[in-house]
């Protein structure tokens, strides 16, 4: 019986996640899990091509600006780097599936230039990287 209360008190100490996260002045929603394509060159970084069931808030023409916490684009561009063998000091450049954990951002804006995204996304932990051939 002694368990039952360590599971609790273990389940109580756990940090909850915040519903909602603001970052750079943009709001974003709930986490989740989120997969898609991302495109990435010497002057553009972008998700789009959402592959999750829920992915009305992506249409299929727009695409999404990436912001990430913790190193987290770090870690992205590490990865890519790996998958192209890009040992260079220039940017990777493809199209990769990813899947993370993060949040959409819950407003939509206007190009704030020339190939950004209307919507953001937020990379709170990569979970899967791909290259995908184009």
């Amino acid at each position: 019986m002694w368990w039952v209360f360590l599971l609790g008190a273990t389940a109580a100490s756990a940090p909850a996640v915040p519903p909602s996260r603001t970052v750079n002045g943009v709001r974003y929603g709930k986490q989740e899990i989120l997969s898609g394509q991302w495109f990435t060159n010497f002057e553009n970084s972008r998700f789009a091509e959402c592959d999750d069931a829920a992915c009305d808030w992506l249409t299929q023409r727009e695409q999404a600006a990436i912001t990430c916490t913790d190193g987290e684009c770090d870690k992205l561009d590490r990865e890519a780097r790996r998958l192209t063998h890009n040992t260079g000091p220039t940017a990777p450049e493809g199209s990769f599936g990813i899947r993370f954990v993060g949040r959409r951002g819950l407003v939509r804006h206007k190009s704030r230039f020339l190939g950004d995204g209307e919507r953001d996304v937020l990379i709170e932990r990569l979970l899967e990287i791909r290259q995908v051939d184009r």
